[in-house]
Formats: C-alpha cells, sequence, structure tokens
C-alpha cells in the first residue's frame, strides 16, 4: 500500500515497478496506476512528481517498442480501419500519442467511417494532441465523408484552444460541410458557444455566410400486411 508513505518510500516503490520487465499489454495499466499513487503521495513535491511521471512515460515507451520489437504492426488496422493512434487520441492519452508518433504511426490515416486520429482529438478539443498531431503531419483541413473539418468538431465543443492550434495550422475558418452547407462559426453559434463565436469572429470568420436546406425526396412505398 503506499498511500500516505513517505516520498523516499513512493521513491522504491516505484524503482520496484522499473527494475522488473511487465509485459506489453500490462504495463500501461501498470504505469497509470503508480502515477495515481503519486498523485496522491507526492503533491507537495512537484519536482519530484515531474520527475517520477517522465520515468513512467519511459516505461510505457519501452512497452510500446517492446510491442513492435516482437512484431506488433504500429499501423495495424481493426475491424473498422481504426488504428491504435486513433484510439489513443480519442482517449485524450498525450503519452501514448507521443509515443506512437515516436515509433511510426501514421497520422494521416483514416478508418472506415472517414475519420482521423485528429478527427478523435478534435472532437474531445484537445488541444495538446492536436498540436502532436500537427507537427506530426496532420492535415488541419481534412475532412469526413459528411466535409466536416477537425475545426467544426472543435467549434461545436467550444474549445477555444484547440480552435486556436488549428487555425495557426491553416485550418480554413471558413470551410463548410457539404449537407447543411454549416461552418465552424454556425457550430458554434447553434451550440451557444459564446466565447467560440466571440473568437472566431476575430479570427475572421464569415459571419454573413448562409447555409442551405435540403429537401428530402417523398416516397410511398407499399408493403403488403396481413390483415386482421
Amino acid at each position: 500500500m503506499v498511500v500516505g508513505a513517505e516520498p523516499t518510500h513512493v521513491c522504491s516503490f516505484v524503482t520496484h515497478f522499473f527494475a522488473h520487465d511487465t509485459p506489453a499489454p500490462a504495463a500501461k495499466q501498470l504505469a497509470k496506476s503508480v502515477w495515481n499513487c503519486v498523485e496522491q503521495v507526492l503533491p507537495s513535491v512537484p519536482a519530484l512528481r515531474q520527475s517520477l511521471k517522465a520515468l513512467l512515460v519511459c516505461r510505457m515507451q519501452a512497452a510500446v517498442a517492446s510491442l513492435i520489437a516482437q512484431g506488433a504492426d504500429v499501423n495495424a488496422l481493426g475491424p473498422d480501419g481504426t488504428t491504435a493512434i486513433m484510439w489513443a487520441a480519442s482517449n485524450d492519452d498525450l503519452d501514448l500519442v507521443r509515443a506512437l508518433i515516436k515509433f511510426g504511426a501514421n497520422v494521416k490515416l483514416k478508418n472506415q467511417l472517414g475519420t482521423s486520429a485528429l478527427t478523435e482529438a478534435a472532437i474531445i478539443g484537445s488541444a495538446p494532441i492536436i498540436d502532436e498531431l500537427l507537427k506530426a503531419g496532420a492535415d488541419s483541413n481534412t475532412k469526413n465523408p459528411e466535409g466536416e473539418t477537425p475545426l467544426m468538431a472543435v467549434a461545436r465543443g467550444g474549445k477555444v484552444e484547440a480552435a486556436m492550434r488549428l487555425l495557426d495550422a491553416g485550418a480554413d475558418i471558413n470551410a463548410k460541410e457539404d449537407w447543411g452547407g454549416q461552418s465552424a462559426l454556425m457550430w458554434a453559434a447553434a451550440e451557444s458557444q459564446a466565447d467560440m463565436v466571440k473568437f472566431l469572429t476575430s479570427r475572421g470568420a464569415d459571419v454573413n455566410a448562409r447555409g442551405v436546406i435540403r429537401q428530402w425526396e417523398r416516397k410511398v412505398i407499399t408493403e403488403p400486411r396481413p390483415k386482421d
């Protein structure tokens, strides 16, 4: 039990953790458990906490490297085409995103639904992960099959810092999705994201842009039904 222990005891515990080989699939969960203990025990020793966190990150990177050395494909596709870095981004796992990029994860891949790691990061509005993906070559103007961009997803969630990162990387502030012709500003206004509306207008969003209304064609079909 670590909670309530002295810093020296925590150091001994973490040293023991790093001194033993841990199967790669379990390493990440163990690292999180150790860090949770560190957070509880060392709230007043920031330098030591930072050092221990760095060690845990290194341990996780070693786990990823171990999997790759055993033949794992960092860009392997799941049943729907989702990759490890897409999962990491959607779970707001910055350290894992960095580790996967370090070992060659392709940040531009899309799954069968047309989503990418950047799209997933934009949905949750994670500015740090968006930043890492952009540095690794992700396209700030990537679109899903409906034409929605990461900036639109960020605008809908009201994450101003994330929107700033995308715009600084060249995102088209006035891009429109294909179905309703909605822009990022329209998404923000529809979701009552006042701070986002203010930010986007300050960066040149077109306040006079208009969407479109699509009319569904009415269809009548005849279905044989059993009578009472």
